[in-house]
């Protein structure tokens, strides 16, 4: 997906996630230690715009090491 899709579908549209972000208080975006930082947080702050107050940043993963 190009990143102003996945933006659109972080804040609003037709997917569960895209609903839970407008109706409920909370963002969590899945594997998203593999996320480039940049990205990362400028779909945080997508989320926040839209109405998210709490952000959980999951290493569903496990990627990132204990630095």
């Amino acid at each position: 997906m190009a990143r102003e899709e996945i933006i659109r579908m972080a804040v609003g549209g037709r997917t569960a996630g895209e609903r839970a972000v407008r109706g409920l208080s909370s963002f969590l975006p899945e594997d998203a230690s593999r996320t480039e930082l940049e990205f990362l947080a400028e779909v945080v702050e997508a989320a926040i715009e839209a109405g998210a107050n709490t952000v959980n940043i999951p290493d569903t993963g496990g990627v990132c090491g204990p630095r």
